[in-house]
């Protein structure tokens, strides 16, 4: 009688392994989904239901391993931010199992440091940062919002890098490259800074909002939305060159207000009123947006290719004497392409490396 009925449970338990199996199998799949967004970067809606799936102790055991075998130490430093506080140990019972996952947590943590450590020592001269901190990136064509701890908020745009250390004292971020807005909370007591480039900027003691885009290793190029913000004075500034002079560049520390924006290098400042179309132009990219007006061709696909890894090459020299009027997404080749074809009568082909060579066009 006892085998009639182990044999009669028998398809039960047979059901529940493959149950069980297919578990697995969907966490893999899903675990897999979620680390392709974390390489391209995640986007801000996707960061709360990445930590929801998180909260299954399953869903964490497949995306550490798959991290781990397919997946580089900085989609694992990520990853580790991301985990969910409140991760309870297994039960007493399990005691192997728990030892087991303590080591594999060590080798995470262990990696993240690795990791952090390799980005801060990479940093050269030019860039030296504030101090240690939490370092934040984006791919090329990726955009992240982070959120401090001072309830202040960082937007990061394509193929963008920054340092931030908010202390006790003090509020402080080095944007290493790319482009970012800082939407920066009134705290008196703690100055907020950021260095970029050559420079260094405090905003006001009422908060403020403005978009900082580094053009170079020391240039960078400021726009004010709301507040205001002063650009320090540089200790090893140099005198203003006469042609500076005469182009209204200034030196020393400025103060920008809502609605003006700048260039600034070492020791310079060409600041300026910007008018609504102006601001709209420059934060274009948060709305996924370029928008072009009379821009020189060369410039305008330089705006282009910050977003994407196509490059194009001009094969006739004519072609940097065009002008171009236009707006797009981002990252959107095939509307450029058309832009190129329709309106400038310009002819593209991909090489071997999916670049564009483009000529004039020999159609009348």
């Amino acid at each position: 009688m006892r085998a009639q009925a182990d044999n009669a449970r028998q398809p039960d338990r047979e059901v529940v392994v493959t149950l069980r199996e297919e578990r697995k199998l969907r966490a893999a799949e899903e675990a897999e989904a979620w680390l392709e967004r974390l390489e391209r970067t995640l986007r801000p809606d996707e960061v709360a239901p990445l930590r929801e799936w998180l909260k299954v102790r399953p869903h964490r055991d497949a995306i550490i391993a798959r991290c781990n075998l397919w997946h580089g130490p900085e989609i694992l430093a990520v990853l580790a931010t991301l985990f969910p506080v409140d991760m309870a140990p297994p039960p007493p019972n399990r005691w192997l199992g728990q030892v087991a996952l303590t080591a594999f947590s060590a080798v995470v943590w262990l990696g993240v440091i690795v990791t952090i450590v390799v980005l801060w020592t990479r940093e050269d001269a030019s860039r030296t940062p504030f101090g240690a901190g939490d370092s934040y990136r984006t791919a090329v064509h990726g955009q992240r919002v982070l959120r401090l701890s001072d309830g202040s908020s960082v937007m990061l745009n394509t193929a963008t890098y920054v340092l931030a250390n908010i202390g006790t004292r003090s509020r402080e971020v080095t944007l290493v490259d790319g482009e970012a807005t800082f939407d920066v909370t009134k705290d008196p007591a703690r100055p907020f800074q950021v260095r970029a480039g050559s420079r260094q900027f405090e905003c006001g003691p009422d908060g403020g909002r403005f978009n900082i885009r580094r053009l170079s290793d020391t240039d960078v190029e400021i726009t004010l939305v709301r507040g205001s913000i002063k650009a320090l004075v540089n200790a090893d500034a140099a005198a203003l060159t006469p042609a500076q002079v005469r182009s209204r560049f200034s030196a020393g520390a400025h103060t920008f207000h809502a609605s003006e924006g700048g260039l600034l290098g070492p020791g310079w400042v060409l600041p300026g009123k910007l008018d609504k179309e102006s601001m709209e132009r420059r934060l274009a990219w948060q709305r996924g947006r370029i928008i072009l007006v009379d821009e020189m061709l060369e410039d305008a696909l330089k705006e282009v290719e910050r977003y994407t890894t196509t490059r194009f090459v001009l094969v006739d020299d004519g072609l940097r004497r065009l002008r171009v009027s236009a707006e797009f997404r981002t990252g959107d080749i095939d509307a450029v392409l058309r832009l190129l074809r329709d309106t400038l009568h310009v002819e593209s082909r991909a090489d071997e490396n999916g670049d564009f060579l483009l000529s004039l066009s020999t159609q009348p």
